[in-house]
């Protein structure tokens, strides 16, 4: 785990947001809110619903085999006026596998969407945010942007989401911040119905990647 942070840590200083998108720009008063593993069916309508009734927009980093059994659900998210970036097919650890058959699986999800959406996924997260630079210099060929995040909510803990809200008003976001949540649990229903008037209380706008 140690050793992943590091790696991770010399890519975002080495590599242009072009290669490996971890931030937007600091000098606009804009986040980013993003959702992995879904689309999932009891939870990830309820999101929407939440989000619609605060009036913002976020970027859904979708599973492609969750997004082939519930296209029901990935057409509401592209209507609904959100980004769709795709998680990778099966969510298998990418540093098990080769490089073709992770853009195997970035093909195959990609597929999907357009099928059920019509519209193009030129942007992706690798499952556990696991990066190597085979990956990004194959995403950066093909005019794919590899998105990370520099902000976790750490809901995949599942804690309660009075501890969450705590801990993201102890450590506030700032200008340009992704924030990473997960859209397999409602705890990041409960978590955003609190957060978000606080951050447009505080000037922020939402902004999709």
């Amino acid at each position: 785990m140690i050793f992943n942070k590091i790696k991770f840590f010399l890519l975002n200083q080495v590599l242009p947001d072009r290669m490996l998108l971890v931030k937007g720009r600091s000098s606009s008063r804009s986040i980013y809110l993003t959702f992995d593993d879904g689309p999932c069916p009891g939870i990830t309508p309820l999101l929407l619903e939440t989000l619609q009734k605060h009036d913002v927009k976020g970027t859904f980093f979708v599973i492609g085999k969750n997004a082939e059994r519930n296209p029901d659900i990935l057409l509401d998210i592209c209507n609904n006026g959100h980004s769709i970036g795709n998680h990778s097919y099966n969510h298998h650890r990418f540093s098990l596998q080769t490089l073709e058959e992770q853009k195997q699986e970035l093909q195959k999800t990609n597929e999907i969407v357009k099928s059920i959406t019509g519209a193009s996924c030129n942007i992706f997260r690798a499952p556990q945010g696991r990066w190597n630079l085979r990956l990004l210099w194959s995403n950066a060929l093909s005019k794919i942007t590899s998105a990370h995040w520099s902000l976790d909510s750490l809901d995949y803990l599942k804690e309660p989401a009075t501890l969450i809200v705590q801990r993201l008003r102890e450590k506030p976001v700032k200008n340009g911040d992704i924030l990473l949540f997960h859209d397999d649990n409602k705890v990041c229903i409960e978590v955003l119905d609190v957060l978000i008037p606080v951050w447009k209380s505080e000037g922020f706008e939402f902004k999709v990647l």
